[in-house]
């Protein structure tokens, strides 16, 4: 067990014996998953193991959790390149250089719509992946088709 504390104007864990876990020099924590924690120092968070010291993304503007169940949470985050997407086990599912992820499926059988767009090329490519990363299929089109197929989703 842990607490999330604040000393100093800033925010820390420490576990039951008051042992800090992480130091109090946060100005934000959000506990995600079992054993992550995303971390704000000044504008940007950091996604941060709790028991292995380990820092798993950085430099993030932002970052949302946007599907939570029994078993499963991801949180979409944003850095400069795109949009990336991370579960609750600390598995980066993808990089952070996509425009759009959406959850097509349910929350017991998640099934990802991911988009990117490419400006050079006028078209986006679409692909479906799965809860733990697998690639189902991939679809490329022009921007009139791509409204289209929006509009059917």
């Amino acid at each position: 067990s842990f607490y999330l504390t604040k000393k100093g104007g800033y925010f820390g864990l420490i576990d039951i014996d008051e042992n800090e876990i992480l130091p109090f020099e946060y100005d934000k924590l959000i506990l995600f998953g079992d054993s992550l924690v995303w971390t704000q120092h000044e504008d940007l968070w950091s996604l941060r193991h709790l028991f292995r010291e380990e820092t798993l993304i950085e430099d993030v503007s932002r970052f949302e959790t946007f599907l939570e169940t029994d078993q499963h949470v991801f949180s979409r985050y944003y850095k400069t390149g795109g949009l990336g997407l991370v579960n609750g086990q600390g598995q980066i599912l993808l990089k952070p250089k996509f425009n759009e992820v959406t959850n097509v499926g349910t929350g017991q059988e998640p099934l990802f719509m991911i988009e990117l767009y490419s400006e050079e090329a006028d078209y986006y490519v679409v692909f479906y992946m799965d809860e733990v990363g697998v690639r189902i299929e991939a679809h490329a089109y022009n921007p009139q088709e791509y409204g289209k197929v929006l509009c059917e989703e």
